[in-house]
């Protein structure tokens, strides 16, 4: 996606990162509400949400969060998205890698 977050980093907008994934600002916001909820991103009023600084590596990676990509793939299939489109900008995202700039 934006390629591997940081403790400390600032999280996409929720408008801009559905945006950039065509999908409903809705359902980014709702995976924001589960990750704070889980410890995992911070809220700071007027400032966006941040990762934790104290977060763990392995509550990255939960069921939570497969459920969610999974909750994406289906709205995207919803709205008529192939999936040689979602893969295709699923492999542009990976090549981003680590440490990819969210500002540009």
């Amino acid at each position: 996606m934006y390629g591997v977050l940081q403790p400390g980093d600032k999280m996409p907008s929720v408008r801009s990162l559905a945006t950039d994934l065509g999908i409903n600002p809705n359902t980014v916001q709702k995976a924001y509400q589960d990750m704070e909820k889980d410890g995992i991103i911070y809220s700071a009023s007027g400032r966006g949400s941040f990762i934790c600084e104290d977060v763990k590596e392995k509550t990255l990676y939960t069921d939570e969060t497969i459920e969610n990509l999974s909750k994406a793939i289906y709205e995207v299939r919803l709205y008529g998205m192939k999936k040689t489109e979602v893969i295709e900008i699923v492999e542009q995202e990976y090549k981003k890698g680590v440490g990819y700039d969210t500002s540009k």
